[in-house]
């Protein structure tokens, strides 16, 4: 599980069944997605950035930024760092998601988050202990 078989890590999850290649792609390219314009997302015309709490953000993007996933949560550390991204995707997961970012590095000037480790919440609200995908970031370029 883990790492090595990301769709073992949601098989008991998605509906009872494991996941098939669709699904495996879209959760790639949605966390691919995330990680690449996640910072930037809340710029795009008609996003609306809401602040839920002490350390949280709630993100709207318009349908057509992302008509399968279009909000998301960050959770922001006290060090002003977000270091979480819950969303969900009820056609993979009935539950949330949640990314965890870390290993953050300065492109031009802008933090990113270089690890982006993708794993279900666990009924009790903690992240599982199996990734379902692990995304790393060694170079971003910007034109």
């Amino acid at each position: 599980m883990g790492v090595d078989h990301p769709g073992a890590t949601l098989v008991e999850s998605a509906h009872g069944r494991p996941l098939n290649e669709v699904e495996r792609l879209y959760l790639t390219g949605n966390v691919l997605w995330n990680a690449i314009a996640g910072p930037f997302a809340g710029l795009l015309p008609g996003a609306r950035t809401v602040a839920a709490g002490v350390g949280q953000l709630d993100i709207h993007l318009p349908q057509r930024a992302d008509p399968l996933c279009p909000h998301r949560r960050l959770l922001i550390g006290d060090d002003g760092i977000a270091f979480c991204c819950d969303y969900r995707m009820p056609h993979v997961h009935p539950g949330v998601l949640a990314d965890m970012l870390s290993a953050h590095a300065f492109f031009n000037g802008i933090l990113i988050a270089t690890l982006r480790r993708a794993r279900a919440i666990e009924a009790d609200g903690r992240p599982g202990t199996n990734s379902v995908l692990d995304v790393e970031i060694f170079d971003v370029r910007f034109q």
